[in-house]
């Protein structure tokens, strides 16, 4: 559609080639912090800020700056007090990680995650937090997390890369080709 988008702490702001618009997302209270944006097939946009997700499709209309407002804010809809990381993969399932790795579902309008379980030999103190998801050619995803690389098959096997540092604080990020 030509605009590029920008995750800022100021908000989501929008270039359209000539200007840019700061858009507010959430209530008046809402903390403005943008982390990530991610656009699913359907033109779904799911917007994790410093707290929260939300989700809004390309065609809604945003809302006039209010009364003491200096920006618009976009008509997104709040989905979980959940902040990570989201992926659609090439079947067209969305999956989110953070202290877990679930599969997002929408059935009659409402969101919900279905948790894949890790079953990974870590204590029950260590389980992994994802910070970075990405899918390979052959269908399995590589998830950073603090424990090191996870590998998940695509028959849902999971094989664990040990890691001394710890990714999750150094925001790792990796990209597949």
């Amino acid at each position: 559609r030509g605009f590029m988008w920008f995750c800022t702490p100021d908000g989501l702001s929008r270039f359209d080639g000539a200007r840019f618009v700061t858009y507010r997302i959430g209530g008046h209270n809402a903390p403005p912090g943008i982390e990530r944006l991610t656009e699913t097939r359907d033109g779904t946009y799911w917007i994790t800020t410093t707290r929260v997700l939300y989700r809004f499709k390309r065609d809604t209309v945003s809302e006039p700056e209010a009364a003491g407002s200096s920006r618009p804010a976009l008509r997104a809809e709040f989905v979980s007090e959940a902040r990570g990381n989201l992926m659609e993969d090439r079947q067209g399932y969305i999956w989110y990680g953070s202290r877990s790795l679930d599969r997002v579902e929408e059935k009659d309008g409402k969101v919900t995650f279905q948790k894949i379980e890790f079953n990974l030999p870590l204590p029950a103190d260590r389980s992994p937090t994802i910070s970075g998801m990405a899918e390979a050619d052959d269908g399995s995803f590589w998830l950073t997390t603090n424990q090191g690389l996870v590998r998940r098959l695509p028959d849902g096997r999971l094989i664990l890369y040990p890691s001394d540092a710890t990714l999750e604080e150094s925001r790792t990020s990796f990209l597949l080709s």
